[in-house]
């Protein structure tokens, strides 16, 4: 009798996380073919029922999954709130593989918001796991990650320089020159 009632209710929470996992896998598949809205719907309610369950880890790879959907729609506040959540419940999980993972993305956003110090904060916390845990693809992708904000970081300076000289040889900006003055300074905080 209890053993039948316990197998039932194993089964029955069984399918939910069967149905959690399909819509999780349902979301990254829209999100990998650009259907977005799609994405962000299936994926909600793949942590909605991951909420449900009590499963962490579900949770976390679905706020994750979500943080790169708001990136795409360039709403960062939200993708730093979805990144700093799936990072916290790692954390309390000690999985440090998937923090890495979850740091990375959270440098993407904040190297797409300008800041430039958070971003290689981010990115060098994520190196540090990866080095410890001898995960070297983890640790080509923080490379790669770094790597880009050295170049973004080299080319705000020259374009600095750039304005600069031009002042000092003009007494005037240009157009053009404010131009390349400005849009850098959208890469530095």
């Amino acid at each position: 009798g209890q053993r039948r009632a316990r197998r039932r209710r194993a089964g029955r929470r069984g399918d939910r996380i069967g149905q959690a996992n399909a819509l999780a896998d349902l979301g990254m598949v829209h999100r990998q073919t650009s259907r977005y809205a799609e994405a962000e719907a299936a994926q909600t309610a793949a942590l909605a029922a991951y909420q449900q369950l009590g499963d962490a880890y579900g949770q976390a790879n679905v706020l994750r999954d979500l943080g790169i959907v708001h990136t795409v729609h360039g709403d960062y506040d939200q993708a730093v709130a979805r990144h700093t959540a799936a990072l916290a419940i790692y954390e309390q999980l000690a999985d440090r593989a998937h923090q890495g993972y979850a740091l990375n993305e959270l440098g993407a956003v904040r190297r797409l918001q300008g800041d430039l110090d958070a971003a290689a904060a981010a990115h060098l916390r994520a190196m540090d796991l990866y080095v410890e845990l001898g995960e070297r693809f983890g640790q080509a992708n923080s490379l790669r990650h770094l790597g880009t904000l050295r170049r973004l970081s080299a080319w705000c300076a020259e374009a600095r320089k750039d304005v600069a000289l031009h002042v000092a040889k003009t007494g005037s900006v240009s157009a053009g020159s404010l131009a390349a003055y400005n849009e850098s300074d959208l890469w530095i905080a």
